[in-house]
């Protein structure tokens, strides 16, 4: 829901934009925490993008399952997919 009301006219509010920029980040931390968790080899600095990609690409899929669920779900494979890949 926070996704959606990102591009509403509620995000014009700097209370709901700060909400929503701090939803993003905690997801983005914690998608750099399991990364970190499950491949403590990786480059950092490949680690940090790939965590932003993947928050991205989870984000998209979060604003895209009600018009185009099929779209979303091909979002969220290829989120498992760049992190089992990137190896």
């Amino acid at each position: 829901m926070l996704i959606n009301t990102a591009n509403s006219p509620l995000s014009t509010d700097s209370h709901v934009s700060k909400v929503i920029q701090a939803y993003r980040e905690e997801l983005e931390a914690a998608f750099n925490r399991g990364i970190h968790a499950s491949r403590s080899g990786l480059d950092p600095i490949v680690q940090q993008r790939l965590a932003s990609t993947v928050t991205g690409l989870v984000i998209a899929a979060f604003a895209l399952v009600r018009i185009a669920p099929a779209q979303a779900r091909t979002l969220l494979q290829d989120a498992k997919t760049l992190v089992a890949c990137e190896r």
